[in-house]
């Protein structure tokens, strides 16, 4: 009884001891299959409002220890976006690589006074004639440090004008260079304004002494800067920014405690000078010129 006890204990050790081989043997050396991805950006298609960026995706479908990695399209892959700096827009909702392993991302400002590198300052929608001798902007980018991520800083990068872009487990990051036009609408309107106002000083007179120390008001009905501006820009938005920063013109009534220099729009005016409860006031003058200009009051 004991002898069948002992030949059973061994065939029971035997079996485990032989499904542990087998389980080792079904563990090869070969790491299982992974996909892998890069993403390069390939091409922009140009245009005045938005820019195409056109990818490229690649992936290797095994890595064996030891082999060589071969890098393929990879066609059908879906694309994530995810991140659009604030002040970026992008339209399409999933994008999916074609047969080529591309993709094309659209990427617009969304500021309509800020363009791409490629547009030329006679698309601003301001008239050509005004900008000879006005140089474009500058170029901004949003990367002040190195070409590629790992080689910037954080703190100088401007997230506002970043696209990250994800496949599987890599990212790409595209930065968005761009030119804000304002500079460039407060130089012509500027210019605008020199063109358009008179610089005159006056001279007041009562009864043939001169009249000073008192409050002195320009009083007249000269244009507003949307009605002077308005044939100089061809886009709302332009010409109302130009509003905002046309430089100050007498408008209405003007003045102040000896106030006698004026910047004025050609026209008809009155001047009103005012001393304590006394007033005087003079005649409708008419204005073409810069000059001293001699005003009598009454």
């Amino acid at each position: 009884m004991l002898k069948r006890t002992f030949i059973l204990l061994l065939i029971l050790l035997s079996g485990c001891v032989a499904q542990e081989k087998k389980g080792d043997a079904t563990r090869p050396d070969i790491q299982e299959p992974t996909i892998e991805y890069r993403i390069s950006l390939e091409a922009v298609e140009r245009f005045l409002r938005h820019g195409d960026a056109v990818f490229k995706v690649e992936k290797r479908d095994m890595i064996v220890a030891g082999a060589k990695p071969k890098w393929a399209p990879a066609a059908g892959v879906d694309v994530r976006i995810l991140h659009v700096g604030k002040e970026l827009r992008s339209e399409g909702g999933a994008l999916v690589t074609d047969q080529h392993g591309q993709v094309a991302v659209k990427v617009m400002l969304a500021d309509s006074l800020k363009y791409f590198r490629w547009v030329n300052k006679l698309s601003y929608g301001i008239e050509p004639e005004l900008l000879e001798g006005i140089e474009d902007v500058q170029l901004q980018s949003p990367v002040k440090g190195g070409q590629e991520w790992k080689g910037w800083d954080a703190s100088q990068v401007d997230m506002d004008y970043m696209v990250k872009l994800g496949v599987g487990n890599v990212v790409y990051w595209l930065p968005i260079s761009y030119k804000d036009t304002r500079p460039l609408i407060e130089q012509v309107t500027k210019k605008i304004h020199s063109s358009l106002m008179l610089d005159v000083t006056l001279e007041l007179y009562k009864e043939g002494n001169v009249l000073q120390g008192g409050d002195v008001f320009l009083i007249g009905r000269a244009p507003q800067p949307e009605s002077l501006l308005g044939e100089y820009f061809t886009r709302e938005d332009v010409k109302n920014y130009a509003v905002k920063t046309m430089p100050k013109y007498a408008q209405g009534e003007s003045g102040g405690y000896d106030v006698l220099n004026y910047i004025v729009y050609p026209g008809d005016y009155k001047v009103r000078f005012k001393r304590g409860e006394t007033s005087y006031e003079s005649d409708i003058i008419s204005i073409k010129n810069s000059e001293l200009k001699r005003v009598f009051v009454h």
